[in-house]
């Protein structure tokens, strides 16, 4: 019987496919570790809270972390620059 060699895209997939899992795990578990500091300590108190720290490490959306166009109805830091850029590209031609 002759070995059949398998491409390696294939081969490279089902190792990307098996690292991602190992890979996203760790990554949660190395910011529940270094995220239990967050919220005055509060996020180390329970599994729950030390989850949720790792997906929303925010812990307000208030007038000093949240949008600014939502509390004062200022435009961000992006949407400035993006029409300053816009309004330069328009005076050079």
């Amino acid at each position: 019987m002759q070995h059949v060699e398998e491409p390696l895209e294939s081969l490279d997939f089902r190792c990307r496919q098996a690292k991602s899992r190992a890979l996203r795990r760790h990554h949660a578990f190395r910011l529940r570790r270094t995220r239990a500091r967050y919220w005055a300590g509060y996020a180390s108190a329970s599994p729950e809270a030390a989850s949720k720290v790792v997906s929303t490490p925010c812990l307000c959306s208030g007038f000093c972390c949240g949008n600014p166009r939502a509390h004062t109805g200022e435009v961000t830091r992006q949407e400035l620059c993006a029409a300053l850029s816009a309004r330069e590209q328009l005076l050079k031609d």
